[in-house]
């Protein structure tokens, strides 16, 4: 092996090495940049996607506390509502991105409970003036959850960490134990 490092080494040979560093620039570095640039693409799509549905989710969240204070008088409650079903479709088009993202079984769960809790949140907004603002306060805290832990799974695909809890802060004198969003 010394042979390679000699200066004698065979004019054959310095052309052989030549030619295979020569194909190997010409067809592994075209490979790894490939690579390298679909991983790019796809770390920024999920940084979107995270930043899209975490501002869509407190849109969400703080136009619910304008519904309210529009079925109490203080607002005009039909724009309103039409901003809330705006945002409620985006989320559902979210879900089904990632049912797609997340198509294997063990986070069909997470985006299951996602659907399911967005689902039921819409369901008590389709009610507008007969809604029932206890459940509401419980239905919002769990997309709230709901939604942190579908964040998580997005944050993962990138090799990003979410550490924070949610905060949802709602009256004491409501109870969300008995709230369930599959019943009603």
């Amino acid at each position: 092996m010394a042979w390679l490092f000699d200066k004698d080494m065979p004019v054959w040979l310095s052309l052989l090495l030549v030619i295979v560093g020569a194909g190997g620039t010409y067809l592994v570095i075209p490979h790894i940049n490939f690579l390298l640039e679909q991983e790019k693409i796809r770390t920024a799509y999920i940084i979107d996607n995270l930043k899209n549905t975490n501002n869509e989710t407190s849109l969400l969240y703080n136009n619910i506390r304008k519904f309210k204070n529009g079925i109490e008088g203080k607002e005009n409650i039909d724009l309103i509502y039409s901003n809330l079903e705006d945002q409620i479709t985006n989320l559902q088009w979210r879900a089904i991105e990632y049912d797609v993202i997340f198509g294997d079984q063990n986070t069909h769960g997470i985006v299951t409970k996602y659907k399911n809790d967005l689902t039921a949140l819409s369901r008590e907004l389709s009610k507008k003036r007969e809604i029932d603002f206890s459940r509401m306060y419980c239905l919002t805290k769990n997309f709230v959850y709901s939604s942190h832990r579908v964040l998580r799974l997005v944050a993962e695909r990138a090799d990003l960490t979410i550490g924070a809890q949610p905060t949802f802060i709602i009256p004491d004198s409501i109870n969300c134990l008995e709230v369930d969003s599959t019943s009603r």
